[in-house]
């Protein structure tokens, strides 16, 4: 099983364009139970942006920073590059960090 699950946030989404967290916690449960953490979009990623955010994310993972901190600095790197909310705050982190 993976230490670590990536998801993309819209993949199953109901009409209204919303996942509730039971629906979330069903997800994970049914997929990914064991993973210690998941990283999760929570809208459809631009993905020139989405991709350099990950990059510098597991970028961060590789120079020995855990989850939260790694998640953090590529938000602060990501949101010197692009200003916008929707670059930099796309991406969650639940379980451990």
């Amino acid at each position: 099983m993976p230490d670590q699950v990536a998801l993309e946030g819209d993949a199953d989404y109901h009409k209204d364009g919303y996942i509730t967290g039971s629906e979330f916690r069903n997800v994970f449960t049914e997929h990914h139970a064991g993973a210690r953490s998941v990283v999760v979009s929570l809208w459809e990623v631009a993905s020139k942006e989405a991709v350099e955010f990950m990059e510098i994310f597991y970028r961060n993972i590789k120079d020995g920073k855990n989850r939260a901190d790694a998640l953090k600095l590529a938000r602060k790197e990501i949101k010197s590059r692009y200003p916008h909310p929707f670059y930099w705050a796309v991406f969650v982190l639940y379980g451990e960090g």
